[in-house]
This record gives C-alpha cells, structure tokens and sequence, in this order.
C-alpha cells in the first residue's frame, strides 16, 4: 500500500508541475512586450517596393525609428506591443516613443503597434513625427499623444519644406489609407493642430494629400482657453492644391474649448484659399458619430471650408455643442451638422436637433448646411439608396461599410486550396493507411486553440478555455493528494 500511496503521490507531483509550466508558459507567451533597450542590427529586405525592409518586431521597430531611409519602403510582419500602457491606465508623464521622421512608403499590412506614449511641447506628434509618400494598413492602439501642434495618431504633418522649396513649383504628395488609430490626441497650443488620423498640412499651393478609407476612435482635445485651436475626428488643419478626405469614419469625441472643431475635418484651405483659385477640396462619404464641442465654428463634418470646397455624401449623428459668445454670435452662430462657407453641401444629412446653442441657417449668411433628418429617417433604406454604395443598414444603423474592414488587409489564405487541390487524387489512398493518425494527434488543436488569442496585441492574461483547463488539472491534483495523504496517515 504504501508503495501505491507513493506511486500516485508522484504522478499527481509531476500534474501540478506541469500545470504550473503550462500556466507559467501561457503568460509569458501572452505578455510578449518590447523590452524597450534592445534594437537590431539592420532589417531583413532592400527597401524597394517589391523587396521592403521588414519589421516583425520591438528590437526591429526600433531599429526603423532611429534609422528611417529616405524613399525606401518598409513592411510591418507582426504586431508590435511597444509598452505595457493600454487605454484607460493612468496618463504617462513621459514619452517612450521618438516620432518617426518619414519620406517613403509603409505598409502596416494590417498589423496592430500598441503601447506608445508622447508627451512633449513638440511639433509634428504621432507615430510618424510627418511623412510624405504613402503609409497604408496600419492600426495604432493603446497609446496617447500629446504635443504642440500638428498631432494626429497615424502622422503629425506633411514633411517640412525647405527655404529652397517654399513658393516654387514643387509638391509634396501624401496618402494616408486605409489606417485605424484608437490613441487619445491632445494638442496643446492655442493655434496648434490635431486630428485622429492625421494632424495638419498647411501649404496652399504645394500639397496633394488624400486621406482615403481611415477610422479614428481616440479622442481629440485641447483644453485651454487661449488661441484658435483646429482639431477634427480624422484631421485639423489641411490646406493645399488638392485635399481630398474619402470614405473616413469617426468615433472619438471632439473637444475644444476654443473655434475650429469638426467631426472629421476641424478646417480645409486657409483665408488666403478663395473661391475660384483653382484649389480642389474634397470631403465624400464620410460619417461622424461622435460629439463636437467648440466655439462658434464647430460642426459634425467640418468647423470651415474655404476654396472650392465641396461635402457630399457625407452624415453626422453626433451631437455638436456651440459656445457661442455674445460678440461673435451674429456672425458665426449657425454650426449644426454640416457647414461650409465658400463651398457647397451635397446630397449630405445631419441628425435634426444635434446641436445646441446654434443660431438656424437663415439667421447665418454666408453659411451653408446640410439637411437636417430624423433618426429614424437617417437609418433607413431609402437614405442609403441615396447616399450610395459606400453605406450599409447594419443591424438597423447607417454605417460606412469601410468601418467593417479598416486597417486589415485582404487575407491570400484562400490561394492555397486552388494550388494544392490536385493533391488529395495523386495521394487518395494515403488516408486508408494512416486512419488512425487523426486519434493520436486529436488533442493537438486543443494545445495550439488559443495561439492568436494570446499573441493579440496588449494581452496580457491567459485566454479562458486553457487557463481552466491547466487550473483544473491543478485542483485535481491538490484533492487527490490530500486523499492519499489521508489514506497514508489511516
């Protein structure tokens, strides 16, 4: 008997080890955060477009950060959890992230960097300080930016020109696509510029920027009551030859304590941007969801238009709030959904009664507004007919179809089946031979289940089917012990 006691004692020894290793091993591979210090030696590719520098992980992001080659083209392999900062955690007091200086073309390739952190009285704040070229496919998560001016979560601004550049002929050229950015924004000049996927390019004549497919979730604030603060869901201040902001939705709430607030873009062109000069501002099938705060010039698509600036096909549901004071009231009170002043409104709606404090369109000359629906009507059959293919009733509410989509890349999964299809009539009767093979490697999805769960970026606990199955492997193992510990002693 005691020999027994013994045996079993040692078996169930050995099941409450390997919980510990399987539980043990679960977090470690769950965590998998940038240590912050290491950073590799060079990046695998030659950075053109067909062969681009590789970046799978912190130590090669790091890398990229602190070496960005002109005119090259990087890809994103894995995603990356920079820092163990998630939203909701207690605000940094410092920065650990360097904004990326950048002219060439990235390709985020779906992934998720999560964890950065920029706290500083910079100018050109985000995951790129500024750019020119194209950065597509990228999700920025889990992270906070805060600087002087030009701030967005995806680029800060357009990259500067230099004295030899300005008032000649030549143009920089930006798009910004198919992006998600879920960090909280702050700018923190009185005349600074925000916005959740893109900060702010201001050059009349020497900028073409196209922000196409993007969603914003962070919020974008400034919070003193000094200056003329631009800040916008998808970006601030952009003026230039050619502006065109396609297919964008916003989420996350506007809030400004001073004018110049828009769901999607705060202001377009500049007061030296009239009608007529040939400059093409282009706002279409772009939704707001959130709330817009500010004073007088604040709407749920745009806080100002100048230049021959059209909005079409274009929604706001989200409530805007106008502190309007006294002096400016006559002039700038009526902000509602929409608003445009030297441009012009088409085929675009607004949510009736969004906004508060607002003076009525015909009370505002020189202001031109959308038009204004109920809700009911809004999300309705009959209005996506009319704003067309770009929207969709999902479970009974108007949405962008890109949200659905937005930041991941087409799946090539679906190519493998066609180039092995042959495979299983050279090799039919292999399954006869090898039949029992599915019992004795049965178990193995169980063990490799949760693989993406626990690789997902941010993640940090175990995922729930294993952890139960490694917690009760160890409460059988600590009864049954002290069963047989109890039988010893009898």
């Amino acid at each position: 008997m005691t020999k027994t006691v013994r045996v079993v004692a040692a078996v169930l020894a050995i099941l409450m080890g390997l919980s510990a290793i399987g539980m043990v091993a679960m977090y470690i591979s769950a965590a998998e955060v940038y240590d912050g210090t290491s950073v590799s030696a060079s990046l695998s590719g030659s950075g053109t477009e067909a062969d681009p520098y590789l970046i799978a992980n912190g130590a090669d992001l790091a890398y990229f950060a602190a070496n960005p080659v002109d005119n090259a083209s990087y890809k994103l392999t894995n995603d990356i959890v920079w820092s163990s900062y998630t939203k909701g955690s207690e605000l940094p007091t410092e920065s650990n992230w360097n904004p990326i200086p950048f002219n060439g073309n990235f390709d985020g390739n779906g992934k998720t960097v999560s964890g950065l952190c920029v706290v500083s009285d910079a100018e050109g704040v985000g995951f790129f300080a500024y750019a020119d070229g194209s950065v597509k496919n990228l999700t920025v998560k889990d992270s906070y930016f805060k600087g002087k001016t030009n701030v967005g979560g995806i680029v800060g601004k357009i990259t500067d020109f230099t004295d030899e550049q300005k008032d000649t002929d030549f143009v920089r050229y930006l798009v910004v696509e198919n992006c998600v950015n879920y960090a909280d924004i702050e700018v923190t000049s009185g005349n600074g510029y925000s916005g959740g996927i893109f900060g702010g390019a201001n050059r009349k004549n020497q900028i073409i920027l196209t922000i196409s497919g993007c969603v914003n979730y962070g919020s974008v604030s400034y919070n003193s009551t000094s200056g003329n603060s631009i800040i916008g869901g998808i970006a601030g201040q952009l003026n230039g030859r050619e502006i065109i902001v396609e297919n964008c939705a916003n989420f996350g709430t506007v809030s400004s304590t001073t004018p110049l607030s828009g769901g999607i873009v705060a202001q377009t062109g500049g007061s030296s941007n009239k009608a007529g000069d040939g400059t093409l501002v282009k706002i279409s099938n772009c939704i707001n969801y959130a709330d817009v705060s500010g004073q007088r010039l604040s709407g749920g698509i745009t806080g100002r238009l100048y230049g021959n600036g059209v909005i079409e096909n274009c929604v706001s549901v989200g409530k805007v709030t106008i502190n309007i004071d006294n002096k400016n009231a006559a002039q700038y009170g009526h902000l509602a959904g929409l608003i445009t002043t030297e441009g012009s409104v088409k085929n675009s709606i607004y949510l009736e009664g969004c906004a508060s404090n607002a003076l009525a369109p015909d009370t505002a000359p020189g202001y031109v507004a959308g038009e204004a629906k109920a809700i009911a009507d809004i999300n309705s059959d009959a209005t996506v007919t009319a704003l067309g293919e770009a929207y969709a009733l999902v479970d009974g509410v108007l949405t962008l179809k890109i949200v659905a989509t937005a930041g991941q890349v087409e799946s090539t999964e679906p190519e493998v089946p066609e180039t092995t299809e042959p495979a299983p009539e050279t090799t039919e009767p292999a399954p006869e031979t090898t039949e029992p093979a599915p019992e004795t490697t049965e178990p193995a999805p169980e063990t490799t289940e949760p693989a993406p769960e626990t690789t997902e970026p941010g993640s940090s606990t175990p995922t729930g089917d294993s952890a139960i199955f490694y917690l009760v492997i160890a409460i059988v193992a600590i009864a049954a012990t002290g069963i047989v510990a109890k039988k010893r002693e009898n």
